[in-house]
């Protein structure tokens, strides 16, 4: 008798786009507000990592949250998810409360972790880490391995990796990994992506690969939150800003974010804009840059 491996036994719908299309998920894309927050505390022991924090994150826009080390945008991201419970303050994800639909929310949410815990030692595929992200995606229709298969080769094309199917996860450079696990985000048709420093020590290729990734998936009716100490690869893609350190120092429209003195507010430096072939780029502490 045959083993059953993991990809044997996941369950799945039949959906067939990257952005879910299940008719009960027709209210989520109607609603204005993807994430909110209201006095929300968050702390480790005796110290705050957030302090009354109050947002509304629309749908259908490219959020990057934008602060220094220890500004708590790890926290912040972790506790959309459910993965941090506040002290004060309510969050709801797609109008409804987190501290009660947890299971219900992670599943319409891609989630990709600043720094994945993977032992690389473990002989995994390309393909079997991005089938993982559909483990507790779906209840309890049994999927065939020709539709998981379909869905994961979807996913790898999307960013770019459909070659590497086969590959030993371990055997990849550090950004065909983060590749590999956004399409493991993916995978599982969510109506949001969360990406926690997804640029981090990945080189340039990767990254612009993955921003056009988050764009398109914005563009098909998705949404995008992502945290990042360096907004100048997304500058001109983000939609809305958040200035974040412990408290929300400023959000809104780009547009009204992104200027020299609610930049010196959130570093403490001095900041600057510069022009460069019709780009705009950020320039922080540095006069002689």
């Amino acid at each position: 008798m045959r083993l059953l491996s993991g990809i044997d036994i996941l369950h799945s719908s039949h959906c067939n786009d990257i952005i879910s299309n299940d008719s009960a998920l027709l209210e989520i894309k109607m609603m204005k507000y993807a994430v909110e927050f209201d006095k929300v505390t968050v702390a480790y022991e005796d110290r705050i990592a957030l302090l009354d924090v109050s947002f509304k994150i629309p749908c259908n826009k490219f959020t990057c949250i934008l602060g220094p080390n220890g500004a708590g945008k790890t926290t912040l991201l972790k506790t959309v998810l459910g993965l941090v419970e506040p002290v004060t303050g309510s969050v709801k994800v797609f109008g409804k409360e987190v501290a009660t639909h947890k299971s219900e929310i992670r599943k319409l949410i891609g989630y990709v972790p600043q720094k994945d815990v993977m032992d690389l030692s473990i002989p995994v595929t390309v393909k079997d880490v991005v089938s993982m992200g559909l483990y507790g995606r779906y209840s309890l229709m049994l999927i065939s391995r020709r539709k998981i298969m379909e869905k994961v080769s979807k996913a790898l094309k999307i960013v770019g990796l459909s070659n590497l199917l086969e590959t030993p996860f371990s055997h990849l450079s550090g950004g065909q990994q983060q590749r590999v696990l956004i399409a493991r985000a993916l995978v599982k048709s969510p109506r949001m992506l969360i990406l926690d420093e997804p640029f981090s020590g990945i080189d340039v290729a990767s990254r612009d690969v993955i921003i056009k990734v988050l764009k398109e998936f914005v563009d098909k009716g998705g949404t995008v939150i992502m945290s990042t100490h360096d907004i100048n690869p997304v500058l001109d893609y983000a939609d809305y800003i958040m200035l974040l350190n412990k408290s929300v120092i400023t959000f809104g429209p780009k547009e009204e974010v992104m200027n020299e003195e609610s930049l010196s507010r959130l570093y403490g430096l001095k900041t600057r804009f510069i022009s460069l072939n019709g780009r705009k780029y950020v320039f922080i502490g540095d006069e002689s840059a």
